[in-house]
């Protein structure tokens, strides 16, 4: 094969798999919102934490395949699992991170949910704190005992 020829089908090889690598957290994401509709929320977590690893910057809207466009938000889907599964600690950890917290506040369907339950969240942080048992207030200081000494006769 000529030089020529080889170079060519090496730029087309690289460009190809440009073109996977970058498609991969997309993938990833369009799957982890299928697992989360779904119902399948350890997948769907696994799933959005591998998309937000290879691409972090939310957006709201990116075309994950043909002529389906979306929010590319998987911090905000992350929140979510943590809270379907009682986490609230972790769900605001998510929600309140500013990249998501700015993308999120443009689309308003999920706005309105994040909302919602970040409020319940919140709720919910505030009664464990107090119900924490309080620690017994310190114990008063008594005087010690006087000593009875008796006299020899």
């Amino acid at each position: 094969m000529p030089a020529g020829k080889s170079r060519a089908w090496l730029a087309i090889v690289v460009l190809c798999a440009a073109t996977l690598a970058h498609a991969d957290y997309k993938d990833n994401y369009a799957l982890g919102l299928k697992a989360y509709n779904d119902g399948d929320y350890a997948k769907a977590r696994e799933l959005m934490q591998q998309a937000f690893t290879e691409h972090a910057e939310p957006a709201a809207r990116v075309r994950l395949y043909g002529q389906r466009w979306e929010a590319y938000v998987p911090q905000y889907y992350l929140g979510m699992v943590a809270f379907k599964q009682g986490d609230c600690a972790t769900a605001l950890a998510q929600w309140n991170a500013p990249a998501n917290k700015q993308v999120v506040a443009q689309v308003a369907e999920i706005s309105s949910a994040q909302q919602r339950d970040a409020a319940s969240c919140e709720q919910k942080v505030v009664a464990k704190i107090e119900d924490k048992p309080k620690p017994p207030p310190p114990a008063a200081e008594t005087p010690p005992a006087k000593t009875v000494v008796a006299e020899n006769p």
